[in-house]
């Protein structure tokens, strides 16, 4: 029997949670680190290709090839473990990185709540991409509770992303606490 996508996705990124927890080493970045974390953040943007008037939809499961690779990049990027933050904060906030790169960036970082993001992950709020915002609304969750929450509740009612919309209502009725620790 072969397993479905849904499947393959789910199992892919609860291990590179599993591999995410080893925690108590040192977090500053090393150039292994930056390595996989750049290479991981190329090898997606070498094989996506975004359609005309899209907004990013086809970065999923139903563009195979590109599916594919961005697994086994979020899988690369939490094998590296938090070291990666300088290098992903540093591509979300780059505007002539490929898209593909700056969304696996955002999404990247809800892996690793890093404070020091927040900057970068506030500003990719105002990004045109759809779902740059999207894994940023993530990631900032990741965080802790979205505040001030007024401003995400607009987003709720006026974001054109309607996957961006229904992530920032989720996260601003989340009643549970982030745990970076596991």
């Amino acid at each position: 029997m072969k397993p479905t996508r849904h499947v393959v996705w789910i199992l892919t990124f609860l291990t590179s949670f599993l591999l995410c927890s080893g925690g108590g080493a040192d977090d500053r970045p090393t150039k292994d680190a930056q390595a996989a974390a750049r290479n991981a953040l190329a090898k997606l943007a070498s094989v996506w290709k975004q359609p005309p008037n899209s907004n990013g939809a086809s970065l999923s499961e139903d563009n195979d090839p590109a599916w594919i690779v961005r697994m086994e990049s979020l899988v690369a990027l939490a094998k590296a473990g938090p070291k990666v933050v300088p290098v992903l904060v540093e591509t979300l906030a780059d505007k002539n990185a490929p898209v593909a790169s700056r969304i696996l960036a955002a999404q990247a970082l809800s892996l690793f709540p890093e404070p020091s993001a927040r900057p970068a992950l506030e500003a990719a709020l105002k990004e045109p991409q759809g779902q740059i915002r999207l894994y940023t609304i993530q990631a900032l969750r990741a965080l802790g509770p979205l505040e001030p929450a007024e401003k995400y509740r607009q987003r709720v009612d006026s974001d054109g992303y309607w996957r961006v919309q229904v992530e920032a209502a989720f996260a601003l009725h989340r009643a549970d606490k982030p745990d970076p620790g596991g």
